[in-house]
């Protein structure tokens, strides 16, 4: 009866998981556009709210958790360090955009520092992944049989 509940489960989540996949990799260049439309034009824009995002950093948590899910990274092993490099980019830039848009709504930061702190988000989010993939390299968790130990 498990088996039955854990197949009928992951059919939702393997179905939904191009387009979250898609997303995580394709939003942070959105994010980045709109952060500069917002210092361009002054006005705010709608943003993707921060809960959102923790919602697909949940989804992708639970895929690499799950036995079921996990076999889409042994069958290509690139695919985790690239969806972890674009959520920790996602997450960067989407708090960079709540910074700008307290300035651009709120006015509660002047521009010059929203955009400082904007830009310094996203270069401690890059020097976070350069240590991080310098301390613990892809090409040494590739090489390994899989991902995971059995």
């Amino acid at each position: 009866m498990g088996r039955i509940i854990g197949f009928l489960v992951s059919i939702p989540l393997f179905a939904l998981y191009p387009f979250v996949a898609l997303f995580v990799l394709i939003a942070p260049v959105m994010c980045l556009v709109d952060e500069w439309r917002m210092i361009s034009s002054g006005a705010p824009l709608v943003i993707m709210p921060l809960a959102i995002t923790g919602l697909f950093g949940l989804y992708l948590f639970m895929t690499v958790r799950w036995n079921r899910m996990r076999v889409l990274y042994e069958k290509v092993p690139v695919l985790l360090p690239t969806l972890q490099i674009a959520y920790v980019m996602l997450v960067v830039t989407n708090v960079g955009e709540v910074v700008l848009r307290a300035w651009a709504d709120e006015e509660a930061l002047p521009k010059s520092v929203a955009i400082l702190l904007a830009v310094l988000l996203l270069v401690l989010g890059r020097a976070y992944l350069s240590y991080w993939y310098a301390k613990y390299p892809i090409s040494s968790k590739v090489r390994r049989e899989g991902l995971w130990k059995r």
